[in-house]
């Protein structure tokens, strides 16, 4: 090999790792800027991989939260199996903070689509919806305020008609 040569086959080798760097730092940069959480699990249930917003919802560091069972942070009941489907979509599961506080999410997981076999895994995307629940619940309440309200209008609707002595428009209301 030339030394001309050497330095074209040195100057392609830093081209190429130029562009792998790039690509990596644009795929972290992705990652890290979600608003969902995301957690890559390993076949034997351990994180090995953690963007900003998981961190920061669990209260975590990195380094704290990589090598963690998924079970660490996978509240059980309900069907919170420890293990992962790999093909869960949008499953209602609850996640536990650092501080033990827990937090209800959306979670979607998909098997982790490798070039090497030698790490298969799970990817799980986490959506917090607590805000969510707080409306569900508050859209719930206002339903039974009005269904009270409008019980108690009916009732009062039947006793005015019953005092008008219109038994008519009394029966009416009361198969209403």
């Amino acid at each position: 090999l030339t030394y001309r040569a050497y330095k074209v086959y040195l100057g392609r080798v830093a081209e190429e790792q130029r562009q792998l760097r790039a690509a990596r730092d644009y795929t972290e940069g992705i990652l890290h800027s979600m608003n969902e959480m995301l957690l890559v699990i390993s076949a034997d249930g351990r994180i090995t991989t953690t963007n900003a917003a998981a961190r920061i919802a669990l209260g975590y560091d990195d380094a704290d939260l990589v090598g963690q069972p998924i079970a660490a942070v996978l509240a059980p009941g309900g069907d919170a199996d420890p293990a992962l489907p790999a093909d869960g979509r949008n499953r209602e599961r609850v996640f536990r903070t650092r501080q033990g506080e827990l937090i209800p999410v959306l979670l979607s997981t998909s098997p982790l689509a490798a070039g090497d076999h030698d790490r298969p895994g799970t990817v799980c995307v986490a959506l917090d919806i607590r805000e969510r629940i707080r409306f569900e619940q508050q859209e719930r309440q206002r339903l039974e305020r009005l269904q009270r309200q409008q019980a108690a209008l009916a009732e009062l609707a039947r006793e005015e008609a019953l005092h008008a002595g219109d038994f008519a428009a009394a029966a009416r209301r009361l198969t209403e």
